[in-house]
């Protein structure tokens, strides 16, 4: 049901998956498609480009594409080259690496930049006779609205397209670590149950019996609070401990010592441990307990990656306010929150988020998912002003009749001489294909018109903040 073409392709670069939209984007059915190369669907002149892109991933390198948005060509069955965009990312599964790309037609989205550019013209050419043509240039008016309403709404979906490919990886880490985790689980299930077997031929007494079940106990504390040491100290008592066990006899000491160190053990103890069974015992009971513990340790791994997931897509529902009425009382706060959420990918690599949030903020009358595109716009812009490097503080505040929201970044600054033009439309200064020059002027526009606050930039060197303020006379329970 995904209105972008969703293509997967294997290493090789030959196609595997292909939705019901790539078939209406690029004219090619789902049959004629699987089996293919990419190459079907790229222009001839960017063949060879892509064919060294592959070899140069393939051989371990990286692409300048993959985790990012880039404005392509490509090519349909009837052999038409259209604009697109294109969100890449790689995922790997048992060791072969494979590609996903979403593909957004930007066709219309090109036309109506297109025509708000001529609107815009024919909007100055005509100041001069304003008077005369009072009647065109109301009805130019009047596209230009509606051209903006468009490119609102295709602004918000092309920054959810930039986001997508950030997501995906965002959940493909815990799923992956969650995959991984099951299929060592079914080996470590399998070697319990020798083991169980073995120790059910020991005839345990009584006090013996109450020991392993001291173990247990030991074991599903310790799943949860793993003993936290530093790198060399666990190398230090893995080596000592798995010394012991080979003196005692026990066979694979390596394997076991780890999980040892893990459940807090030091050598004392386990002679201590090794004094409530016989020589023929203990290193049944000393197996038990390691794949034990292993399985324990995995089951934890599986929750932590399954809780990520899910706190993923929650806040990925939030952040777009699917299923909610467009005016509503909304939370500044985790509004914020999410959206740093969904921008977790860009954040990670060297941003420190230091959140000021005034507690208890009154929820304001707003459409939670225009303010969400606001806070993405400006953030994204402080990410990359600050090359993925800094300070990023948000700070939110009720100020007299306003709810007050500050981001700040401590990247290079906004030239003096631009900062006036920065919410004009169509003004970027990134590369081309990189920013339409849209996002703050789309910015401005949600905040004043839409929701009749007001928004300011202050900037210097080391030090640019974006200050918005909202409305708050219609605070709830009449806070």
């Amino acid at each position: 049901s995904a209105i972008d073409a969703i293509i997967s392709a294997d290493h090789k670069g030959y196609i595997i998956s292909w939705n019901n939209a790539a078939t209406r984007i690029l004219g090619f059915t789902t049959e004629e498609a699987i089996g293919q190369p990419l190459e079907i669907i790229i222009p001839v002149r960017f063949h060879q480009m892509h064919r060294n892109g592959m070899k140069r991933v393939t051989e371990g390198g990286e692409s300048h594409v993959i985790g990012k948005t880039v404005e392509l060509a490509a090519r349909t069955k009837n052999g038409e080259e259209i604009p697109i965009e294109l969100s890449l990312s790689t995922w790997t599964v048992r060791d072969e690496r494979y590609y996903t790309g979403i593909i957004r037609d930007i066709r219309e989205r090109k036309q109506a930049e297109e025509n708000l550019r001529m609107s815009e013209q024919a909007l100055r050419a005509s100041t001069q006779e304003l008077k005369k043509k009072n009647e065109v240039l109301q009805h130019t008016l009047n596209q230009l609205h509606e051209t903006q309403d468009q490119l609102i709404i295709q602004e918000k979906m092309a920054s959810l397209g930039k986001l997508s490919a950030g997501m995906a990886h965002e959940l493909n880490n815990p799923a992956s670590a969650a995959q991984r985790s099951a299929d060592q689980m079914k080996k470590m299930f399998h070697q319990l149950q020798v083991v169980n077997v073995k120790l059910g031929g020991l005839n345990l007494e009584h006090d013996q019996l109450e020991k392993v079940k001291e173990l247990e106990e030991l074991v599903r504390e310790r799943a949860k609070q793993p003993v936290n040491v530093d790198a060399l100290t666990r190398s230090d008592r893995e080596s000592v401990i798995e010394e012991w066990l080979e003196q005692q006899g026990i066979e694979k000491a390596w394997e076991l010592a780890p999980s040892l160190v893990d459940l807090g053990y030091k050598e004392t103890e386990l002679g201590t441990l090794a004094d409530y069974f016989t020589p023929n015992q203990f290193p049944v009971v000393i197996d038990w307990l390691s794949c034990t513990h292993t399985i324990h340790s995995l089951l934890s791994e599986i929750s932590l990656g399954t809780n990520r997931i899910s706190e993923i897509v929650k806040a990925l529902k939030t952040y777009t306010y699917m299923d909610r009425a467009p005016v509503q009382n909304v939370d500044i706060n985790e509004g914020l929150d999410n959206t740093l959420i969904i921008l977790h990918n860009k954040l990670k690599k060297g941003i420190t988020v230091r959140r000021e949030y005034t507690k208890d903020l009154p929820a304001i009358q707003a459409n939670g998912g225009e303010l969400n595109q606001v806070w993405t716009n400006i953030i994204d812009n402080a990410i990359n002003a600050m090359a993925g490097e800094g300070v990023l503080v948000l700070r939110t505040r009720k100020e007299d009749s306003w709810v007050v929201v500050e981001i700040e970044d401590n990247g290079p600054g906004i030239p003096e001489a631009i900062q006036a033009k920065i919410f004009d439309p169509f003004f970027t200064t990134k590369s081309p294909g990189e920013g339409t020059g849209l996002g703050l002027n789309i910015s401005r526009n949600l905040i004043i018109q839409k929701h009749h606050g007001q928004i300011s930039v202050y900037s210097e060197p080391g030090r640019t903040c974006f200050t918005v303020r909202l409305p708050g006379e219609n605070f709830p329970d009449g806070q």
